[in-house]
């Protein structure tokens, strides 16, 4: 009998997917299923050399990279990190499924029914089985797991005492490397359809935009009424820290820390803002008073 394919995990954002892959990895390894599991660049760049197996895409907007994967004899199957949280379904396809990539994943796994439902009314999908798994970010988040996080969590509550967690999600408008910032003009120039609610979409960039602005307003606000309370400010991975130590004007009480794996911060907040972030659901999960700050 031959042995089962291994199975191939690429990490692209450590703090995001890196815990969470290395869980399956885990689980795979006492099936006895051999699992690769690295940077996704290196594991692209040695793909020709790395035994055939079962290539896990972390989205499905690459359609050259799948075609690339199955040339060379692997299997591709694909989940969603970006599928949980979206404004409108038509939105959520046109930024986030590319219909020639749908449809060459040998099999497709699903957050849940909603995502399921979503990829089979999308263009490109080609009847490839489809399974409503949900995905190991969440069941980092079962209370079995959660001891996992516990050192790091304490060291959280250590160092900052009582504390209110921001989570930003403005990594394009303030890339931590500026060239890949996009343009936050507020244009009012007509936009084909299939660009609305896309980072094409020069009102949705300069919507966010003023979302950023009134973040950055709130947060010597929110401060000063609290001042027993440490605000931490985190950063989304792809973003600079740079603005938000601005936006903190030396106030003692706030702090930008980025790094790691969010889900230590969110055991041991008092609450958790943000607008639009995935970081809700997980605060959710985890017990967390959430906030959807407008």
């Amino acid at each position: 009998m031959s042995p089962a394919p291994s199975l191939i995990l690429p990490v692209e954002v450590q703090s995001r997917e890196l815990d969470a892959k290395l869980l399956l990895a885990c689980v795979a390894a006492e099936r006895g299923r051999t699992a690769i599991l690295g940077c996704a660049q290196a594991i692209k760049r040695s793909l020709h050399a790395l035994p055939r197996g079962v290539y896990v895409a972390k989205g499905i907007v690459k359609p050259d990279l799948f075609a690339r994967v199955d040339g060379l004899g692997h299997r591709v199957v694909a989940w969603d990190e970006e599928a949980l949280v979206y404004m409108t379904r038509d939105t959520y396809l046109r930024r986030k499924v590319a219909p020639a990539a749908l449809g060459r994943a040998r099999a497709l796994f699903a957050w849940g029914e909603d995502n399921a439902e979503a990829w089979r009314d999308a263009s490109g999908y080609a009847g490839q089985p489809l399974f409503v798994t949900g995905n190991p970010r969440a069941d980092l988040l079962r209370e079995d797991l959660r001891v996992y996080y516990a050192p790091e969590a304490a060291a959280c509550r250590k160092r900052f005492g009582r504390f209110i967690l921001i989570c930003s999600n403005f990594g394009y408008l303030q890339h931590y490397l500026p060239e890949l910032s996009l343009s936050h003009a507020d244009a009012a120039a007509p936009v084909p359809d299939d660009k609305i609610g896309t980072l094409e979409d020069p009102a949705m960039l300069a919507h966010r935009w003023q979302m950023l602005q009134a973040f950055k307003y709130m947060i010597p606000i929110l401060a000063a009424r609290l001042p027993e309370r440490t605000i931490i400010v985190r950063p989304h991975p792809s973003e600079s820290a740079a603005h938000w130590q601005e936006a903190a004007m030396d106030r003692p009480n706030v702090h930008v820390v980025g790094g790691g794996p969010v889900v230590p911060w969110l055991l041991t907040a008092d609450a958790v803002l943000h607008n639009g972030c995935t970081t809700a659901v997980e605060g959710f999960l985890l017990g967390r008073t959430t906030v959807d700050y407008e």
